[in-house]
């Protein structure tokens, strides 16, 4: 798997992670379901279509920052710590004993990748 085919099944993930969250506010899960989750699920049916509309673009926009947000740690321009010396992580692909770096600081970072894909 190459850098450009992760960022793709990541975007999958997410649009799986979108629709899910919008699937739990229309009906929340389970026989029992969370006091949180029926809280939500009746702020959500009270909306109309318009603001019902909005919160899909927010829940799109929180996802995306997550997503966003982690690609930058792993990109290295946005650490965890706040020391002088930043503990720095390499993202590599396994596969058939084919080991491919994913995060390669000389071609397109992820989260430029990611956004392109996302922004389109």
């Amino acid at each position: 798997m190459n850098r450009e085919e992760f960022i793709e099944k990541i975007k999958i993930k997410r649009d799986y992670a979108i629709e899910g969250v919008e699937e739990n506010l229309d009906s929340p899960p389970g026989r029992k379901p969370r006091d949180k989750d029926k809280l939500l699920s009746e702020f959500y049916h009270s909306l109309n279509q318009e603001q019902k509309t909005k919160i899909k673009e927010i829940i799109e926009e929180s996802i995306d920052m997550g997503i966003f947000s982690f690609f930058c740690v792993l990109d290295h321009v946005s650490f965890l710590e706040d020391t002088p010396e930043k503990t720095q992580f390499e993202l590599y692909a396994v596969k058939n004993g084919e080991r491919v770096l994913l995060n390669d600081f000389s071609q397109e970072l992820l989260h430029d990748l990611y956004n392109g894909l996302v922004q389109e």
